[in-house]
């Protein structure tokens, strides 16, 4: 491999990282002022685990869909977090 494609897809990688661990940072803390016991640290880790195993192809759409959620209403939230 040679050492500019390796160098993008460290980047690659790190900018996916941020953006997973920026997205389930903003869906916990909104599930944290839905529902109070809401543990926000543990939220965030289980977040970050799950959408990670996600395939390349469905990890967009997966990160959009979760940033989408952090608009709705308490009510709809959970249905929404649960659908991405």
């Amino acid at each position: 491999m040679s050492r500019l494609l390796l160098l993008s897809v460290v980047a690659l990688s790190a900018c996916t990282e941020a953006r997973i661990g920026s997205v389930c940072r903003e869906a916990c803390q909104r599930a944290e002022v839905c529902d109070d016991e809401t543990n926000v640290d543990q939220c965030r880790e289980s977040c970050e685990d799950e959408v990670s195993q996600c395939n390349a192809d469905s990890l967009d759409a997966t990160l959009d869909d979760l940033d989408r959620c952090g608009d709705e209403s308490c009510d709809d939230f959970t249905g929404c977090v649960v659908g991405a």
